[in-house]
């Protein structure tokens, strides 16, 4: 692996490094553990109001 070249740059590849990368990555673990939570933050209130 050490001595693998580096790959082509065009246009379609994400760089791993600089704010772009650090937003992306962050938004997509923020929207995931949202996804996780929001059932059971939209369910909750139906099921006490079925009580």
């Amino acid at each position: 692996m050490a001595r693998q070249q580096p790959g082509v740059v065009t246009a379609g590849t994400l760089q791993a490094r600089g704010v772009n990368f650090v937003a992306l990555v962050t938004a997509a673990a923020l929207i995931l553990a949202l996804l996780n939570f929001l059932p059971a933050l939209s369910l909750a209130p139906l099921a006490e109001g079925l009580a």
